[in-house]
């Protein structure tokens, strides 16, 4: 019998609703655990029912939320032509982030070190396309790993050696950011009121239905002062998530929707974007793979969730589970480039990545950066005059 494919979006209107009124009753009946005593208060203090750490949401809550959430605002740089707009029609194409190994030009893969970081940051710079910072290789040559200390040399060399925005880790380089730029807390919040950022961070819910206490305390250290927030889970089907991908869908909704409420209880108004990152695993190894139709499929259709809602969204670009810049990585690459450009989806970090976020490579980045270039191009559209 012949293989009919449907060419249309994979999920119908039908199967939206369908994701929400689901989303709503998961949240309502079995509640989402967010492991921080504050969060926990702040639901309180608004009227939700909690169990402990186990909160509660009503269809109610959700849609208020819904209605104040933000999806519009400029993104500053202390050089204004790195400056750029972020709302529903953009597309940002963003530095990979917090791969441990290092591939090197003649393919020894070994622990990324400071000189690595460096030299990553000045090539990112140095790439217009690529209009957003973030650490794609965690160097294992700090010091102090693992702790403030790390994270803010990090930021420090983010800021010596590139002037573009870049992604804030949890509590950290704001006051150093403010410092750079001259201004206090205060006025980064002021300028956040009137539609204007520094930077941004994000959030990753633990599979399934919880926020752990880091990620808790980085929404309200964010909040605080009007950073916008990716939130983000990392949904596997098969081991952390439900083994169908509507089972994915539905897991990731309920854990961007659960946190998003909590954005706006804290900072009503904030902008979110709604992360298309989940995946499928290996079932002979368990490892989450990246490279896949599956791993096309759950962002497609999540993009479609994100427009169904009015929000922006986050999702990757570059993507391979190859472990070496060869056919495998360019095809699997450029296959995403296209899927999420063309889906709608609006902030794209990934570049420089290899074997499923475990690697990072200079190579690897250039070869990105032309991949974003060919894209850009591809859906300019023509102009008759």
């Amino acid at each position: 019998m012949e293989t009919r494919f449907d060419r249309k979006q994979p999920l119908s209107e039908r199967d939206l609703n369908r994701i929400h009124s689901a989303t709503v009753d998961v949240l309502k009946n079995v509640g989402m655990v967010f492991d921080s005593d504050r969060a926990v208060e702040v639901f309180k203090q608004h009227g939700f029912k909690t169990e402990g750490r186990k909160v509660y949401f009503t269809a109610q809550a959700i849609e208020d939320a819904l209605d104040t959430v933000g999806n519009e605002f400029t993104v500053l740089s202390r050089d204004p032509n790195k400056s750029y707009e972020m709302n529903r029609e953009s597309f940002i194409v963003h530095l990979g982030g917090g791969a441990p190994f290092f591939l090197d030009y003649d393919g020894d893969r070994r622990r990324a070190t400071t000189d690595d970081f460096v030299n990553v940051l000045k090539l990112a710079h140095s790439l217009d396309v690529i209009k957003h910072i973030r650490t794609l290789i965690s160097p294992d040559d700090f010091p102090y790993k693992e702790n403030e200390a790390s994270r803010s040399y990090m930021n420090y060399l983010t800021i010596k050696h590139t002037e573009k925005p870049m992604h804030l880790g949890p509590g950290y380089g704001i006051d150093m950011l403010c410092i750079v730029l001259g201004i206090t807390r205060e006025k980064m919040k002021e300028l956040a009121e009137k539609g204007f950022v520094y930077g941004d961070s994000g959030i990753n819910p633990t599979s399934p239905l919880i926020l752990g206490e880091s990620q808790c305390d980085n929404l309200f250290n964010m909040a605080e002062i009007g950073m916008p927030l990716d939130i983000s889970p990392m949904v596997t089907a098969g081991t952390t998530g439900p083994c169908t991908l509507p089972g994915v869908l539905l897991l990731q909704n309920c854990e961007i929707i659960g946190p998003m409420v909590l954005t706006q209880l804290a900072k009503p108004g904030l902008a979110i974007r709604y992360g298309t990152i989940s995946s499928a695993a290996d079932m002979r190894t368990l490892s989450a793979i990246y490279g896949s139709p599956e791993a096309r499929l759950i962002e497609l259709a999540s993009a479609q969730i994100a427009h169904f809602y009015g929000l922006l969204s986050r999702g990757d670009v570059g993507l391979t589970d190859a472990i070496t810049s060869d056919f495998q990585a360019g095809a699997e690459s450029m296959f995403q480039f296209l899927n999420v450009v063309r889906s709608g989806i609006n902030f794209l970090p990934g570049c420089g990545h290899l074997g499923s976020f475990l690697e990072g490579s200079l190579e690897k980045v250039v070869l990105d950066a032309e991949i974003a270039e060919y894209v850009t191009r591809f859906f300019r559209p023509l102009e008759f005059n």
